[in-house]
Order: structure tokens, then sequence, then C-alpha cells
């Protein structure tokens, strides 16, 4: 049996999930399944949306910044029913709906002050959050117009408690109103990859960290403590690493980091999930070259790209379309795009050195 988030985009790799089933511990195996037949319930509205982005969100009553968090009270249907805080309002007693609340705030910020960017659509989009979604799932969703966040079960706590998964997940957003990049094979990855970058921008920036004191990592504040106690520290990295190995629960990270390693398979949508460890550590390349804060130039070519790529852009479109922009924006042969240029080429991706005209 293979776990697909399909049109889904969801945090856990379904390849975690296609191991999960495996499992000898029947709680283990019932967890997966559990897990999969949400992503396929959850599947066709985001097919749906998806088509018509411009439809999909729901305004800002002040055109700017504004977090509605409802308690789905761990259903599926009817989790719009409950609305437990808004823009403005104090924190409650439910841990949950702070974070959410919390992180979609510094994502939307994020996004605001660094890109002059107003919510996932560019024109004041509501940030509807719904936690306590499903029963015990270890799991979180974009589906298109809102973010779904799990209680966690096996692999995870609650999945509203790290900075990085609300900043992915609003990043599938903004993906869905620009490039809509199409959610299978390079362009699926290319999809996965910027969620994981500006996920982890989002996040160093909050704590207002540099290239060097962060640590690349997605994931790791939400994992269980079984987890932490093996050592895994994440579930992806953007560095050369594995983000685990040989682990009971998970198996092995088969994210690659060079084109020689790509996965040409069928699974996870031509390996959405798989293949983004490329893009995602050519983008970790260049900020580690450029060094400094990694949202500022190596960001803000990322972010162009993002916007400048189209539905079945791949790899060595995203290649060129950064060492373009770098280019255009720092000059030719600037260190920027050098950096750029080399990094791509570390991954197995030589980008033509063509003169670029602003």
């Amino acid at each position: 049996m293979h776990a697909h988030c399909d049109s889904l985009h969801c945090f856990l790799p379904p390849d975690v999930l296609d191991h999960m089933i495996q499992s000898d511990d029947p709680t283990v195996r019932e967890a997966a399944a559990r897990t999969m037949a949400t992503s396929a319930a959850l599947r066709s509205r985001r097919v749906t949306i998806a088509g018509i982005p411009g439809f999909a969100g729901t305004p800002s009553p002040t055109g700017g910044k504004h977090r509605l968090v409802y308690d789905a009270q761990r259903r599926y249907e009817n989790i719009l029913d409950n609305l437990v805080r808004q823009e403005g309002q104090n924190p409650i007693t439910d841990e949950a709906v702070n974070e959410a609340y919390d992180n979609a705030g510094i994502t939307y910020d994020f996004y605001n002050e660094v890109f002059q960017r107003n919510s996932i659509d560019a024109a004041g989009m509501a940030l509807i959050s719904v936690v306590h979604y499903g029963e015990n799932e270890d799991n979180a969703f974009w589906t298109g117009d809102k973010m779904l966040y799990c209680d966690g079960g096996i692999i995870f706590g609650s999945t509203t408690q790290d900075i990085d998964v609300a900043a992915h997940e609003f990043t599938h957003g903004v993906i869905q109103y620009e490039s809509r990049l199409e959610y299978r094979n390079q362009s699926g990855a290319l999809n996965e990859s910027f969620a994981d970058v500006f996920g982890v921008l989002a996040k160093q920036r909050f704590n207002n960290q540099t290239v060097e004191g962060a640590n690349w990592w997605l994931g790791g504040d939400i994992l269980a403590p079984a987890l932490k106690e093996r050592g895994v520290r994440g579930i992806r990295t953007l560095t050369k690493d594995k983000a685990y190995e040989n682990d009971p629960l998970l198996g092995t990270d088969r994210q690659p980091k060079h084109m020689r390693d790509l996965y040409t398979g069928s699974a996870d949508r031509g390996g959405v999930h798989i293949n983004s460890g490329i893009p995602n550590h050519a983008f970790y390349l260049v900020a580690t070259e450029l060094g400094g804060y990694a949202w500022e130039s190596a960001g803000a070519i990322w972010y162009k790209a993002l916007r400048a790529l189209s539905y079945y852009s791949n790899f060595e479109d995203a290649a060129r379309m950064s060492y373009q922009i770098a280019g255009a924006d720092y000059g030719i042969n600037s260190r920027e795009q050098q950096a750029v240029g080399e990094a791509w080429a570390a991954v197995g991706l030589a980008v033509e050195k063509v003169r670029v005209v602003a």
C-alpha cells in the first residue's frame, strides 16, 4: 500500500507512512492508515480549489493581517463551526489555538516585512487555521484556503508548535497564487522545496538567526519525545546530511542532494517530497556562501524565482531563473550570482552563463 498526499499539500513525507504501514506494531499501522485516509478525503477539495485560486480566499475585513482560528474538536466535518480566536483577541487557555494564531502572524509579518507581500494572495486574504483536526493524526495540511493542524500521535506532538510548519503550509498558498507549480514530478518537488525554504527562513528571522547560527532542519519542534530521545532532529534538513537513518519508525530519509540520485519512480506523485532535497540543498549552499541573514539576498532571489516560474517549471528552469535574477538584481558576475551558479552546479545543475539584461 502506498501513501500519497496527492494534490493535498501535507507536511509529513508519504514514504514515512509507507514505512509505518509495514510495522509489526498494530498501533503504528493504524496511525498510518488513519493519516492516509485523511489525505485521501481532503484531496478532491484541494484539487478543486487549486483550479480557482482567485475564488478560494476569504478577504480580510481590514485589508491587512486578519487571523481566524477554529477548533475542529477532533472532527473531520463541520470544522468551521467553532471560531475560538480572531485578530486582536487575547490568548485563550488552549495552547494549540494560541500557537496557530501566533505562527500565522509571524509568517504574515515575515512575508509582509521582508517581501512587502500582503498575506497569501498578496491582497489581504484572511489566514484561517483549524486546530485539533482529526484524531491523533501525524500531519499538517494546506487545503487551498486554510491550514489544518493535527494533534499528532506517534511521530509528532501538536503540529502547531513549530513556526516552520506554519510557514511551510502558508508558502504552499503563496505558490498557489503565483507560479502555481504543478504538484507532481520536478515542478511538485520545487513546490515542496519553496515551502521548506521559506518555512526555514520565517523561523530564522523570528529567532534572529544568521546562516551560521541556524540549524536548517524542519519539524524539529513537533517531534514526539521518543524520536528526540533517539537523536532525530527533524523530519527534513537542507544540509547535506540525512534527516534520519534506519530509524525503527521513520525508516531512512530518501531525499537526494544531487541530480545523480534523482528519484524517478511514480510514488509520492513522482517524488515531490523526495526530490525537493535537491533544490533545498542548492538554496542552503547559496545562503551559506553569502552568509549573514539568509532571508535577505538569498531569500530575495528565491522569492522572485518562486513568482517568475510557471506551472510546468522544472529544476533546470529554477536554476536558470534564479541565476538570471541574481545577475539582474546584484550585477553580472556579482558575488550573489556566482553563489547561485555554483550552488546549482554543486547539486548537478550547471547554469549556462548568459548575459542578463536587467
